[in-house]
């Protein structure tokens, strides 16, 4: 079978597993065309987007026994933990080895009961098979020896772009039965794809782990979902749905028809009224490579379900959600609003502390507000002076359990290559911390060195400083890293 036929009996057995239309695009001097839907597509073809139900291991090094060692090390991992996978040569540097995953109708209910993302389970999925690969998290990362570009891709978003079996670099992408000694030449197709149906003992992992860490996300969905139940206005009058009719840029496009469809169904228009809102918002979006089928899609989605939720994190995650002019988001936070409108309302915030702080009636609400502080315009500075074992400690530690965990970061002695390390992201070769909407909380006096670090920021000198700071890498080489904090 010639490269072309094989790719397109591929790719439509892919096409069977999408809940979205598949989009593919060609190598025009090493860089992807224009994505194109796969019924519009002239082959062969090169790239197309990854499925949201995969995970992709992208390793990736300038030598092939380094990609040999790591591929191998992934491998042993996935078949420990019983997970079928198809391991593939590039045709450039590295080896994908892709993983295909399928939920049941149960495990289906408990993401959308707790808000859960296709992205949330696949870089999930993800770090389980690398931390029992025993792979050093330094060597995780955009632009590293196991690449997350393929896995951490917003669901909302267009998607990601992976190359095609057949699809070519420097050679073509082909099928490895097991890793060779050298980067092989010829071209070879998968036969099938084995679905995962992920264990049961193991989703509750994944399910209770994301709740810890997203409570206050889980929280917010039942709240908006509750408020849903007795929203008596229109969802197409919201201002976040009032910005995506306007029309969208390139890369949220799909994800506006998304949640345009979700609005109509909610508001009992019809499906041909549905078509015309869609289309209306389409006209109004960038025309390039998009087509009507691919907004349209989204009409039949939505009426194929029997029961349909709004989410207002679809449009917060596209930064459309406005707070302040949203009806829903008022009856959402009523009780909330009322406490804030109270004439008494420092009378009501002392109660609260007073729950766990005895006295301290001053004190316990300057620190609250400095920590109120953080999401403001004007983050403000605070230091606790008094004698040892009065309570400084405690009053600043117990204020904070009422704001969000992953806000607070409580800091002992800490050196800026801890800080770096700890909180950074690396991202396109430099090292981001970012201290927006951050509570730092030390509970030592800082290096001198760290508080060095930190003064132009805490003094409001610039929202954004890079420094050169000189470290190891993991093969410990030393380096100097550009480190910005924002």
């Amino acid at each position: 079978m010639d490269i072309i036929s094989a790719q397109h009996d591929w790719l439509q057995q892919l096409k069977s597993m999408c809940k979205r239309p598949l989009r593919v695009s060609k190598n025009i001097n090493g860089r992807p065309s224009q994505w194109v839907s796969l019924d519009a597509a002239e082959f062969p073809l090169d790239y197309r987007t990854v499925l949201h139900n995969k995970v992709v291991f992208d390793i990736d090094a300038t030598q092939w026994k380094k990609v040999r060692l790591f591929t191998e090390i992934v491998i042993d991992a996935l078949n420990k933990i019983n997970i079928p996978y198809i391991a593939a040569y590039t045709g450039g540097r590295g080896v994908h080895v892709h993983a295909f995953f399928e939920l049941s109708e149960d495990q289906k209910r408990q993401c959308v009961a707790t808000d859960v993302m296709p992205k949330d389970l696949r870089m999930w999925l993800f770090h389980i098979v690398l931390q029992e690969a025993g792979v050093s998290p330094k060597l995780i990362g955009p632009g590293n020896p196991f690449d997350t570009s393929c896995v951490n891709w917003s669901d909302e978003g267009k998607g990601h772009l992976i190359r095609i079996f057949g699809g070519k670099k420097r050679r073509h992408k082909t099928l490895l039965k097991e890793i060779p000694e050298e980067r092989p030449k010829d071209v070879a197709f998968p036969d099938d794809i084995v679905l995962w149906k992920i264990p049961a003992n193991l989703f509750k992992e994944f399910i209770d782990q994301f709740k810890r860490s997203q409570r206050k996300r889980v929280d917010a969905v039942k709240r908006y979902y509750n408020a849903s139940q007795h929203f008596t206005g229109k969802y197409l009058s919201l201002p976040c749905i009032q910005k995506i009719l306007e029309g969208l840029p390139e890369g949220q496009r799909n994800a506006g028809a998304h949640i345009l469809a979700i609005a109509c169904r909610l508001d009992g228009a019809s499906r041909e009224d549905a078509e015309k809102v869609i289309l209306d918002y389409a006209s109004n979006c960038s025309q390039e490579n998009i087509f009507e089928s691919e907004y349209l899609g989204w009409v039949n989605w939505i009426w194929t379900k029997e029961k349909t939720f709004w989410n207002c994190r679809f449009c917060k995650e596209l930064e459309l959600c406005q707070q302040g002019e949203c009806t829903l988001h008022e009856s959402a936070f009523k009780k909330e609003h009322q406490f804030l409108n109270d004439k008494n309302l420092l009378q009501n915030i002392s109660k609260i502390l007073d729950r766990k702080i005895k006295k301290e009636e001053k004190n316990k609400l300057i620190v609250l507000f400095v920590y109120l502080s953080a999401y403001g315009s004007n983050p403000l500075n605070l230091f606790l002076k008094g004698e040892s074992s009065v309570g400084k400690t405690y009053l600043a530690k117990t204020v904070a359990e009422y704001f969000p965990e992953e806000d607070v970061w409580f800091i002992g002695d800490m050196s800026p290559k801890a800080l770096i390390h700890e909180r950074g992201r690396f991202e396109n070769g430099k090292m981001y911390i970012s201290l927006e909407n951050k509570i730092l909380v030390f509970l030592e006096t800082p290096r001198r060195e760290t508080l060095e670090m930190l003064k132009p920021i805490l003094s409001h000198d610039k929202k954004e400083i890079e420094y050169k700071v000189a470290d190891r890498s993991s093969a410990g080489k030393l380096q100097t890293k550009s480190v910005i904090i924002e």
